[in-house]
């Protein structure tokens, strides 16, 4: 027999490959054990864990989820690998179902895990739009409007007739109104209870056929399956009936709920009368609905409703309500009007050639028609509208030249595509300048905020329309506006669009809508004269303008954020507020949109504000060893009311307190800025210091606080230890003014 003789040294070297091996081998075995199906796949729900979900008030307090909020008591096992919970399935449309194909999940180590409330699928189709402009004098409910699920209430029938609302004796309403109002009501509300009785049928149907399925149907969808599958598949089906069940449990309260109001009858409030003596009268398909006796009188879609008069008062007018779609927008059609592309028309292709190149298609040229079925008196019948798509980066720097040429004259409209969408330092002010004086139109769809600034080109342009939309950010915050800029235009277009409420076709189409405004804005060089007279036409003549009417619109709704950053004011004080509310005010008793507005006027209100921007010192902060500085006077508080124009506006999306910020020369927010004040303040100056501060602190506060000297510094901390009622904030405050560092220029410069 022969001997191998192995060295020692081969031998260690064969030990260690032996061990690698083992090692790899163990890992790899790990894997499979840990891979294989050991427990079922079921999720487990446990009442002891709490919710993690962050819910609105519930609608219904019958809808049955295995959610709750009870003491947690954690699981003492190792961490498991995520759990998927099966998707929520909402309101299936066909009867039968094919439960999902089968595959072997990966073994998970059960925990009891709380499962979030099943909530409806988002589907692919376009959502209804919520408006939200407010137009309508009287906060009528929508015209047709299903109520799923009322909030139910826990009085007896005797104690809610008791509490039920009167007719107030100051409502003078025809007895003939409120009778057929009377009527309509049952008739809606019969209307309802055949719904919703359809409803619970339908989820009746829907329950019978998915237990016929768990009881019959697993060998027609899995003929070879085993306990696994089964047990998959039941699961799957069960999960359908629950969701079904609780959809049918929510359609038997409305219906009891439906019947308990048949008993009770109707009975209106005073607000209700008060829509009754205004010509409204409950809706007969929706007992919760209000609808117009006469349709001409509704004050958003009537004869001389809202929404037509804004269709009538664009240049390529009609005579409908109908607000345009994005596809509309995004094409550049109008109701009632004919677009013929003449583009390759040799006096326009010859000019288009030069700036854009041949076959490039950045620039179209299109004329407009008046057809047969738009009975508007327009303000011509043929209009001509020139498109550049600013992607175009080459063609957009010479389209300047392009509206100097020869054909400029015969320019009617002119539209600047996808500003700031690929190119986002692009700049309009050369392209608005050099606008024919026979433009009539102008129409700028805007990806990018900053490029919106480049409308002070229009000043002392006569336009008889601008609209302003963008593809990708319409309803975004901080969009702002310069009231001086559009001072010589005579209307600006709306058409609200919410990206998020459409499905898109494509990725890259685009759904553009009407930009909305929260802010407005002054340019370089605007003193506070300008921005008085820019105050005045926001709040004035220019009150009716949707830009001018902040996010939620109408009577009332007005941008809450004002931006000086590019100006050199450094307060208010010069700022005539007390001609402004009066305009404002005279404007919303007097609201000619509402022919009720002096009966429902409410007494005179100041206008408030909950973001005011100011330039940092603009040789602060420009090297890394220097911070940003705001240096002012005391005289500047002097009489500015920061008290009174700080305090907010208490709307669902505003901040209750008002912020002050500071900006830098390239628009972005300051933090830790030094505040340098000079002077010594009067007790009103005082306080409005302190409430300057306060609003600085409710955004980036003050590094430190700096004065002339000591005896300033003691005045300003007494002042404010005797001015502030809260105990934390005078503990917190001790040696300070409202709440930031305070010291004195000599100590601070030699430190």
């Amino acid at each position: 027999m022969q001997v191998f003789y192995v060295s020692k040294r081969k031998k260690y070297l064969i030990g260690a490959a032996a061990s690698a091996i083992a090692v790899s081998f163990s890992f790899a075995l790990n894997e499979v054990i840990n891979n294989f199906n050991w427990e079922s796949s079921l999720v487990a729900y446990s009442p002891q864990a709490p919710s993690i979900i962050l819910k609105n008030v519930p609608n219904d307090n019958a809808f049955n989820s295995p959610v709750t909020n009870s003491e947690y008591i954690p699981v003492k096992k190792p961490e498991p690998k995520k759990i998927e919970s099966p998707t929520p399935v909402t309101e299936p449309q066909k009867v039968e179902k094919i439960p999902p194909k089968v595959e072997t999940p990966k073994q998970v180590k059960k925990i009891a895990i709380a499962t979030p409330k099943p909530e409806p699928t988002p589907t692919i189709t376009r959502r209804p739009i919520t408006r939200i402009e407010s137009t309508i004098p009287i906060p009528a409910p929508s015209v047709s409007r299903t109520a799923s699920s009322p909030v139910q209430s826990t009085a007896t029938t005797t104690q809610r007739v008791q509490t039920a609302p009167k007719q107030s004796q100051s409502v003078n309403v025809p007895a003939g109104a409120v009778e057929q109002a009377k009527a309509n009501w049952r008739l809606g509300l019969a209307a309802s209870k055949r719904r919703t009785e359809a409803n619970i049928a339908s989820r009746a149907a829907e329950i019978a056929e998915l237990e016929r399925q768990l009881k019959h149907e697993f060998k027609r969808y899995y003929p070879n399956g085993g306990d696994h599958e089964r047990k998959l598949f039941e699961e799957s089906l069960r999960y359908q009936i629950w969701v079904a069940n609780n959809y049918k449990t929510r359609e038997d309260n409305y219906l009891k709920f439906l019947k308990q109001q048949e008993i009770e009858g109707p009975q209106f409030s005073d607000v209700e009368y008060t829509w009754i003596a205004r010509g409204m009268t409950v809706d007969t398909n929706d007992h919760h609905g209000w609808v117009f006796v006469n349709p001409d009188d509704n004050p958003v879609t009537g004869k001389n409703g809202l929404y037509r008069q804004r269709n009538q008062s664009r240049l390529l007018s009609n005579e409908g309500w109908v607000q345009r779609n994005p596809q509309g927008i995004a094409n550049q059609n109008y109701d009632g009007w004919d677009k013929a592309d003449i583009s390759s028309n040799s006096e326009w292709k010859t000019e288009i050639d030069k700036v854009a190149g041949s076959g490039s298609g950045s620039i179209k040229v299109y004329q407009y028609t008046q057809n047969a079925q738009n009975k508007h008196q327009a303000f011509k019948s043929q209009i001509i509208a020139v498109s550049i798509d600013a992607n175009d980066k080459d063609a957009f720097e010479k389209f300047q030249d392009f509206l100097k040429s020869n054909v400029g004259n015969k320019i009617d409209a002119v539209v600047l595509k996808n500003v700031g969408t690929k190119n986002k330092n692009q700049n309009i002010d050369k392209i608005l300048t050099a606008l024919p004086n026979n433009v009539q139109k102008l129409t700028l769809f805007l990806d990018e905020q900053k490029a919106i600034n480049g409308l002070h080109a229009l000043r002392g342009k006569k336009l008889k329309e601008l609209e302003l939309y963008s593809n990708q950010k319409a309803i975004d915050d901080n969009w702002a506006i310069n009231p001086n800029a559009v001072a010589d235009v005579d209307f600006i277009s709306f058409d609200y669009n919410n990206a998020a409420d459409f499905h898109k076709n494509t990725p890259d189409e685009q759904i553009p809508g009407s930009i909305l405004f929260d802010t407005l804005r002054w340019d370089k060089g605007d003193d506070a004269a300008k921005i008085t007279e820019g105050l005045k036409l926001a709040f004035g003549s220019k009150i009716y303008q949707r830009p001018f009417q902040g996010r939620h619109g109408g009577k009332g709704g007005y941008p809450p954020k004002l931006d000086f950053s590019e100006t050199s004011i450094k307060t208010i004080k010069n700022l005539k507020f007390d001609e402004i509310d009066q305009i404002f005010n005279e404007n919303i008793k007097n609201w000619k949109e509402d022919k009720y507005a002096s009966q429902d006027y409410e007494g005179f209100k100041k206008l408030r504000f909950t973001d005011i921007y100011f330039a940092a010192d603009s040789n602060s902060g420009s090297n890394t060893n220097s911070s940003p500085s705001f240096s002012v006077n005391v005289s500047d508080f002097e009489g500015s009311k920061y008290t009174d124009k700080l305090s907010g506006i208490s709307e669902r999306y505003d901040n209750p307190s008002g912020r002050i910020y500071f900006r830098d020369q390239t628009g972005q927010n300051q933090q830790n800025v030094t505040f340098n004040i000079s002077g010594s303040p009067s007790e009103d100056a005082k306080e409005q210091l302190k409430a300057f501060v306060e609003a600085v602190n409710n955004a980036y506060p003050f590094s430190k606080i700096i004065v002339d000297s000591e005896e300033i510094k003691q005045d300003l901390i007494k002042f404010y230890q005797e001015k502030t009622k809260d105990p934390k904030q005078k503990e917190a405050s001790k040696g300070k003014f409202a709440l930031r560092e305070i010291s004195v220029k000599s100590s601070s410069t030699s430190s």
